[in-house]
């Protein structure tokens, strides 16, 4: 067994980064930071969550200028979660209960093909989430992006977005105190190859295999994170200035 692979599986301890992990050029020293006026109340929220029945992580992001910043980058600001035998609605309902003073109630939600599937008797994922947020009065604005692209393209696409390295994206960065689980997940997630291309190994949400490894601390937040960027800095699908009473953008 590998060293890491007996750290968790064994020992039972968090995952932490793994040597050859899927976001290797994700700094901590770069795109972390502690800096508690990132998050904007006048501005959108962005959010995706996962559609699991060992977790249900939300991450929430703003297209906004960190203080001191000359332009926008995307800054994840929080990333909430619910654990059996709460479930989806539920986080959304945290969610609306967090940001019920928020005065901008204008949320772009980020779904792909995951979220028009239904467990039994109930209804689809999106629709779900959909209903909680007009029930707390948000205006939903559905970012559906269709199937996830393939685990090298999300791999090659989310090299280019950290590093940034000619300035043509947002720069990401993400608040380490509200988004702690979203770090561990990001720089915990592993990587593995398939056929010469590299993947994110997610074996670790496997509840039978690791029965006693807490799942909010696994990949699934890391999805999160990639469905947010996709719509956003591939797909270019939400921007930044947009007025929520006159629904143009600035």
């Amino acid at each position: 067994m590998k060293a890491y692979d007996f750290k968790i599986a064994i020992q039972n301890r968090d995952p932490t980064r793994p040597e050859d992990g899927f976001y290797p050029d994700y700094d901590e020293q770069i795109h972390n930071h502690s800096e508690m006026m990132d998050y904007n109340p006048h501005a959108p929220l962005i959010i995706a969550p996962d559609y699991q029945h060992s977790v249900s992580p939300l991450s929430i992001a703003q297209i906004t200028k960190m203080p001191g910043a000359e332009k926008p980058s995307l800054n994840y600001v929080n990333a909430l979660d619910t654990m059996p035998p709460d479930g989806l609605k539920a986080c959304i309902e945290l969610f609306c209960t967090t940001y019920a003073n928020h005065s901008n109630k204008l949320v772009y939600y980020v779904y792909d093909q995951t979220a028009t599937g239904k467990r039994t008797d109930e209804i689809q994922y999106y629709i779900s989430v959909i209903q909680v947020l007009k029930a707390h009065r948000w205006h939903v604005v559905e970012v559906y992006t269709g199937a996830a692209p393939g685990h090298y393209q999300k791999y090659m696409d989310t090299q280019n977005w950290l590093t940034n390295e000619k300035g043509e994206s947002m720069d990401i960065r993400i608040n380490q105190v509200r988004c702690p689980k979203l770090v561990i997940s990001i720089t915990g997630a592993p990587a593995k190859m398939n056929r010469g291309k590299t993947e994110k190994d997610k074996k670790y949400e496997d509840t039978h295999k690791y029965p006693q490894l807490d799942q909010s601390l696994t990949t699934h937040f890391s999805d999160t994170f990639d469905m947010i960027n996709h719509a956003v800095l591939k797909l270019k699908r939400i921007r930044p200035g947009l007025s929520m009473q006159q629904g143009i953008y600035l």
